[in-house]
């Protein structure tokens, strides 16, 4: 079955509500610790830098630090 059959039927099962600012910021807060560990093994198990991986995150961190957002800025 075609990925984007799977991924309609699933996106039309989902629970379709609006949601808020507190909850958008708690998304951001518990995927931005898994983000950058991500670009961290990353950069400890290849020798490349990544156009997608890394670049992408790297952009999203950055993004969430200019708007407050709290980074791990050792990694």
């Amino acid at each position: 079955m075609p990925f984007f059959v799977v991924a309609f039927a699933c996106i039309a099962a989902c629970d379709v509500r609006p949601v808020g600012d507190s909850e958008i910021r708690i998304g951001v807060e518990l995927s931005l610790p898994l983000l950058q560990s991500s670009m961290q093994t990353w950069t400890e198990r290849r020798a490349c830098y990544s156009c997608h991986h890394q670049a992408l995150g790297t952009m999203t961190v950055e993004f969430a630090r200019e708007r407050g957002f709290s980074i791990d800025e050792r990694m």
